[in-house]
């Protein structure tokens, strides 16, 4: 290795550690600030800007890389460094997802050129409250707390199974899955 390449090197390496320090800090400085108290409808409204656009730029990933049906899943994931960071993903995929803690799923019909709901699963914590509260909570949260009686039970597992073409195990029998079903 010349001298110039060993120099080039160094300060590459010297870069990093200064970036890697940088982050750190950064790091460090916003686990010490307290967390900001947001609202759920304020963090829910702010979301929703581009929560859709994001379903949509999936599907549209989804028709180019798929020739028929597909799954779009949106996933939610605090981030560990930075806890007030909740970043979303949304991905297009072939196979229907198992069912998760912090997943909502759409099915695109290519036939019917069209985008369908099928679950919501909300965190582990909200789930427990919801269950806990079902009686006195909201008109507006009946299909979310079907949707996590469905999970908590298995149906949305057996779902994603039929989905994906797969034999399902339901009690003693075991029902094998067609094309067309």
């Amino acid at each position: 290795m010349s001298i110039k390449q060993r120099r080039e090197l160094k300060v590459m390496v010297d870069k990093n550690i200064i970036r890697q320090k940088d982050l750190t800090k950064a790091v460090n400085d916003a686990k010490c600030k307290p967390l900001e108290t947001t609202d759920v409808r304020e963090l829910g409204s702010s979301m929703t800007k581009t929560y859709l656009k994001d379903i949509t730029k999936a599907a549209e990933d989804g028709k180019k890389g798929y020739a028929g049906d597909f799954f779009v899943v949106v996933i939610l994931r605090v981030e560990n460094a930075f806890r007030n960071v909740v970043r979303r993903m949304s991905i297009a995929r072939q196979t229907c997802p198992t069912p998760d803690y912090d997943q909502s799923v759409w099915m695109y019909n290519k036939n019917k050129d069209s985008l369908e709901f099928l679950w919501c699963i909300p965190s582990k914590r909200m789930c427990i409250d919801l269950i806990e509260n079902m009686n006195i909570s909201d008109v507006e949260h009946i299909q979310l707390i079907r949707n996590i009686l469905d999970f908590r039970d298995g149906t949305l597992f057996e779902k994603a199974q039929i989905l994906n073409k797969e034999d399902v195990l339901i009690g003693n029998a075991l029902i094998e899955v067609q094309d067309g079903q």
